[in-house]
């Protein structure tokens, strides 16, 4: 209804006493790591303006590239050509090798492959630094796939959280989420990102809140299902709670190369 729905927004409002912008969160740990991924890969981009992916499938694949720089060691003494990159554990190549399949994926079964895959190799995430998990999250919501708000969860109810993901990831999922129309999930997983940050500042008042592009995504889901006259979704439906492909893919080529 119309009231649980401002009341809803009055809580998330609580848990965002910071209304920061991206270059603002980057001053938290969680956020900086993500946001360095570009001056990691080029040390003078500081100076020009940031690089725009022509399409979904590249945004992924360099969001890939971001993960191989935590979990591998580049091979230095080759020069030219692609990189070469040595994994010190198995799992690590396992997971770059799942995000490669869901980024070249031709067909939702090569997606969905991909998915079950990740899923597993990731089912414990604190197996990976949360850099690691935050760059799977944004990958697998711009491909389109509700695994990423099941990790986004995870971080939130890990042990000992003591900072809020990135925003670049928490965003990506709720843009996704939007684009879906699942405005219920959006509000469950806003309402836990606030839940979780009232916590953090609690203990650590200098924290940041939650970034103001977050409740814009919210508002911006809302306006749209009024737009369209659609109801807001609803998670009644158990089926509805237990499925994992949210996005019904025609052509899911087509998806990520346009």
């Amino acid at each position: 209804t119309t009231m649980m729905r401002l009341l809803l927004i009055l809580q998330i409002t609580a848990g965002i006493n910071s209304f920061s912008t991206v270059e603002i969160n980057a001053k938290n740990s969680g956020a900086s790591k993500l946001l360095q991924l570009d001056a990691w890969n080029n040390p003078s981009k500081h100076k020009s303006p940031r690089r725009t992916p022509p399409n979904r499938r590249t945004s992924i694949k360099w969001v890939i590239q971001g993960v191989e720089k935590c979990l591998a060691e580049e091979d230095v003494s080759k020069h030219g050509g692609k990189p070469k990159y040595t994994y010190r554990r198995r799992i690590d190549a396992s997971l770059v090798d799942a995000l490669y399949l869901m980024a070249n994926a031709n067909s939702q079964k090569d997606v969905l492959d991909a998915e079950k895959r990740i899923k597993v190799l990731l089912k414990n995430p604190s197996e990976f630094p949360v850099e690691v998990t935050e760059r799977v999250i944004r990958a697998t919501s711009v491909a389109g796939l509700s695994l990423s708000v099941d990790l986004l969860k995870l971080l939130l109810r890990g042990d000992n959280v003591v900072a809020l993901p990135s925003s670049i990831a928490y965003i990506s999922v709720l843009s996704f989420l939007r684009k879906i129309g699942r405005i219920d999930r959006l509000e469950e997983t806003l309402a836990e990102l606030a839940n979780v940050s009232r916590r953090i500042q609690m203990k650590q008042p200098s924290q940041s809140g939650i970034d103001i592009v977050a409740f814009n995504t919210y508002l911006g889901a809302i306006c749209d299902a009024a737009v369209a006259g659609r109801k807001y979704s609803s998670c009644d439906n158990e089926s509805e709670k237990l499925d994992s492909n949210l996005f019904n893919f025609t052509n899911f080529k087509d998806t990520l190369d346009g």
